[in-house]
């Protein structure tokens, strides 16, 4: 019995750890996204023809940075729902 439910630790642990690792690059592609928008808009606005343009960057780049705790909240939420969802299986 023990050495399921051992088992089933590690399996749970391995959903997790990759579940980890899913969430670690959106949140990354998002910080990196929001990076390069405010640096590319930033040197836009030294040239009035690239104004417009660079607004829009500094836009996107703020829609990113606002998205980075949207990210870290569903990540949390499916986590859990894992984590329900194992124990509900395991206390079956």
């Amino acid at each position: 019995m023990t050495e399921r439910l051992n088992g089933f630790q590690r399996e749970l642990d391995d959903q997790l750890e990759q579940l980890r690792k899913y969430y670690f690059w959106i949140h990354l592609a998002a910080d990196m996204g929001c990076g390069i928008c405010f640096v590319i808009g930033s040197v836009f606005f030294f040239y009035q023809s690239l104004l417009y343009d660079g607004t829009w960057l500094f836009l996107i780049g703020s829609i990113l940075f606002a998205a980075k705790p949207f990210i870290r909240l569903i990540h949390e939420l499916h986590r859990q729902k894992r984590i329900h969802q194992a124990q509900a299986v395991k206390n079956s």
